[in-house]
C-alpha cells in the first residue's frame, strides 16, 4: 500500500523464480499524494518501469486524482500496458442504449475518460473498451502468473450509476478536498468493547460511485488477494458466493483490502462470514471520522476464531486504538508493524506456496468450474 492520504494506491507484484515481474497498480489516491508515492513506485519497479495493468476502481477523487496526475506527468518514465476503468461510456453501455453512448462521444463526461481517449494505451481491451463487471467478464483473466477474477460490480450496480451521472460527478467534485478530524475527540480513554461493537447492525452503503467499484480476486503462486475498492458489501458478497464460497466453506485469501478504508457501511457480518483472510489491510490516513470504523474492525476480529493480522498503512489515532497487547491477546490478532519512517507505505511479502492452489477447483453458481 502506497501513501495515498485518505485514498487507495496499491501495487501488487508477482516475482518469479528468475526475478521476472508482473506489476498491477490499483488507484492513485489524491492529487497531492502522487509526488509522495511516485518515489516508492519507482523503487519497487526497479529497472523494469512497466505497469502491466492499471486499475482505476471508480470515479471518487481519493482513487482517481493521483492517477490523473500520474498519467499527465510529462517526465513519467513508467509505461502502462493496459488500463481498466469504467467511465461514462462504459456505464451507459451496460444499459445498451446506443443513443446515450452516441451522446457521450460529444460530451466526454469526465476528466479521466478524456485523458484515456487521448492516449494509445489499451483501455478495457478484454471487453473491446466496453464495461467491466462480473457479468461482462465472467471468466478469469490471465496476466503473467496472475489469474484475475472480477467480483464487483454487477452490471446492475454499474447501470445504477448511469441514471444520475451528472449529479454524481458534481457531488464527487465537491468532496475531492473533504477531510475531517470530526469525531476523534470522542475517543477518550474508554476501552474498546469488541464483543459489543461486533454485534452492531450492518448499514448498507447507497453511494452509487462506490457501488460501481471494480473489485477483483488476484491469484498467483498459491496465494489469493482480494482487492475491493469502495465496493458495496452485499454486491461483493454476491460475487464471492458466485465463486462457490459459503459460510461453511469461505473463500480463503491471504490478504483482503477492506472496502472503503474500513468505513461503516461497506463491510457486513454476512460478507465477512464468506471470507477467511490472514491479513486485513486498511488504506487510510485516518482523517475521516469512520476510516477505519471501530465497529468494522470489531466485526472482522469476531468473524471467526482464526488469528488475524490488521495492517494499517498509516499510524493514526484510529489505527493506534488497536495496538494494545491485552486486546490483541484477548481477541487473537496482531497489528502489522507500520514503517514510521515512511508514513502511508506498507509492504507484505508472501512466499510462494509449495502446493499451488487456484480457482480451478471451485464451483460456480451453476455448478460449472470457475
Amino acid at each position: 500500500m502506497l501513501p495515498a492520504n485518505d485514498g487507495d494506491c496499491i501495487l501488487v507484484q508477482a516475482i518469479g523464480a528468475e526475478a521476472e515481474t508482473t506489476s498491477i497498480l490499483i488507484d492513485g489516491g489524491r492529487s497531492r499524494s502522487y509526488e509522495i508515492w511516485k518515489p516508492h513506485l519507482d523503487q519497487l519497479l526497479a529497472s523494469r518501469k512497466i505497469i502491466d495493468l492499471l486499475v482505476v476502481t471508480h470515479i471518487d477523487g481519493d482513487h482517481v486524482e493521483g492517477i490523473i496526475s500520474f498519467l499527465r506527468d510529462v517526465n513519467r518514465d513508467v509505461a502502462v500496458s493496459e488500463i481498466w476503468f469504467n467511465g461514462y461510456e462504459q456505464v451507459i453501455a451496460v444499459q445498451q442504449r446506443p443513443a446515450d453512448i452516441e451522446a457521450f462521444s460529444a460530451k466526454q463526461a469526465d476528466q479521466l475518460s478524456r485523458l484515456l481517449n487521448s492516449m494509445t494505451t489499451p483501455w478495457n481491451s478484454i471487453t473491446s473498451k466496453g464495461p467491466l463487471s462480473r457479468d461482462t467478464v465472467p471468466l478469469p483473466v490471465e496476466l503473467g502468473p496472475f489469474k484475475i477474477r472480477i467480483v464487483t460490480p454487477s452490471s446492475r450496480k454499474l447501470a445504477a450509476l448511469a441514471t444520475r451521472w451528472d449529479a454524481i460527478l458534481t457531488e464527487v467534485d465537491s468532496q475531492t478536498s473533504l477531510q475531517t478530524q470530526s469525531g476523534l475527540e470522542s475517543f477518550g480513554t474508554k476501552p474498546i468493547d469488541v464483543e459489543e461493537l461486533a454485534k452492531s447492525n450492518d448499514i448498507p452503503d447507497t453511494a452509487r460511485p462506490n457501488g460501481s467499484s471494480i473489485g477483483f480476486l488476484l491469484n498467483a503462486f498459491g496465494h489469493s488477494i482480494l482487492l475491493t475498492g469502495d465496493c458495496h458489501a452485499e454486491d461483493l458478497a454476491l460475487g464471492i458466493r458466485e465463486l462457490g464460497a459459503t459460510q461453511d466453506l469461505p473463500l480463503e485469501v491471504s490478504v483482503m483490502k477492506v472496502s472503503h478504508h474500513g468505513a461503516t457501511k461497506n463491510t457486513s457480518k454476512h460478507l465477512l462470514s464468506l471470507i477467511k483472510s490472514e491479513y486485513y489491510a486498511f488504506s487510510t490516513d485516518g482523517q475521516h471520522r469512520d476510516h477505519p470504523d471501530r465497529k468494522i474492525v470489531s466485526k472482522i476480529l469476531k468473524s471467526s476464531e482464526a488469528k488475524k493480522v490488521l495492517a494499517f498503512n498509516y499510524e493514526s489515532k484510529r489505527s493506534a486504538l488497536w495496538r494494545d497487547d491485552q486486546m490483541e491477546k484477548d481477541h487473537n490478532y496482531s497489528v502489522y508493524p507500520a514503517d514510521i519512517n515512511a508514513p502511508g507505505f506498507l509492504s507484505v511479502t508472501l512466499e510462494a506456496k509449495a502446493i499451488i492452489a487456484d480457482l480451478s477447483g471451485s464451483k460456480g453458481r451453476d455448478g460449472a468450474d470457475v
